[in-house]
């Protein structure tokens, strides 16, 4: 549908749009002319049209209804098969029309096919165009999910990048594959991981008056966006350790983002805790029985099992030193001994 016939039908019910004012794909459908499926606009499109269909202007009878008729007459317009398309039976039924468009989508949208694509141009309405199918029947679901990480794989745009991150909202109810998340994550990791924490960062080094007038509700929601999936995918946990260790060496390990550290783990322990789960899990394997040492305090190790952890330690940081600062940022009691134990070693 046009998207100027949207606004139309949008704009003809004031409370319809009213709880549409903060919504991103509002915004773009007024600013750009580009509509992308959401379930706010689909929901004040309906409350619209039913508003325009029992509009009334006169106590006649028959004029309410002349008007009902003519908006009637107008929706039939617009959505009247071509001419051309009239002895084309397959395309007026809907169950043979459904048919013919998962035989077209299994024949042609092959990764041979997704492979040659460079540009996400033509990707993205038939992406759209799935998405919406898919709440009616969940089979078109798979080829969004590949019309997705393709989109992934191709130059970044503010639609391509809008729908992504749309894709992976409860609101869209798409309910994507871990797998899908994690590789939209990788690819909107500036946007969806980088750009809440650090805002959230530095939300906790400075206070808030009450008059203030900040709106954080978007930030909010995704941080705990974040937060529901850090606790099913362990790739996304580490690609938010990544983020933080690289924010700490940025800022030289202040004590403010040694803190800030500490209140992000201490929230994901709390989301795995509400899900019976253990933050340990979220650790690649073979890190798993040094955190396990990690997490009992110094004081509590016999000078051998303190020896051995520091060893362990030390071994990795040989070999890759960022995830053992990655470590000691999580566990910053064992810092200063690890520090001390270099030295000896170099002594």
């Amino acid at each position: 549908m046009d998207e100027r016939i949207l606004k139309a039908i949008l704009h003809s019910c004031e409370s319809a749009t009213k709880n549409l004012e903060n919504s991103k794909e509002y915004k773009i459908l007024l600013e750009k002319d580009k509509f992308l499926p959401s379930i706010d606009i689909i929901d004040a499109l309906c409350s619209s049209l039913t508003k325009l269909l029992s509009y009334k202007v006169s106590k006649e009878a028959y004029q309410r209804y002349n008007v009902r008729l003519r908006v009637i007459d107008v929706l039939r317009e617009w959505c009247r098969i071509n001419d051309d398309l009239q002895d084309f039976k397959i395309l007026r039924d809907e169950k043979h029309a459904s048919t013919l468009l998962k035989n077209l989508l299994k024949k042609y949208l092959t990764d041979d096919i997704l492979n040659s694509c460079e540009s996400s141009e033509n990707l993205l309405p038939l992406t759209n165009a799935l998405i919406c199918l898919t709440s009616i029947n969940s089979c078109y679901k798979y080829y969004v999910e590949k019309l997705l990480v393709k989109l992934t794989e191709l130059e970044n745009c503010d639609e391509n990048e809008h729908l992504l991150c749309y894709a992976i909202q409860k609101s869209s109810n798409l309910n994507l594959a871990i797998s899908t998340i994690e590789v939209i994550y990788k690819s909107q990791k500036c946007k969806l991981i980088e750009q809440p924490l650090l805002h959230d960062f530095m939300l906790s080094c400075i206070k808030l008056n009450k008059d203030d007038n900040v709106d954080i509700s978007e930030n909010v929601k995704l941080i705990n966006q974040l937060f529901d999936f850090i606790i099913k995918s362990p790739y996304i946990f580490l690609l938010v350790c990544g983020f933080l260790k690289e924010l700490l060496v940025q800022l030289d390990y202040a004590p403010s983002i040694m803190n800030f550290i500490q209140s992000i783990l201490k929230r994901i322990k709390e989301y795995c805790k509400s899900q019976d789960k253990d933050i340990l899990d979220l650790y690649p394997r073979n890190l798993q029985s040094l955190i396990i040492l990690l997490q009992i305090e110094s004081i509590h190790h016999t000078d051998e099992s303190k020896n051995a952890t520091l060893k362990m330690l030390e071994n990795i940081y040989i070999e890759n030193e960022d995830i053992v600062i990655m470590l000691l940022s999580h566990y910053p009691q064992w810092l200063k001994l690890f520090g001390q134990f270099l030295n000896s070693d170099i002594k």
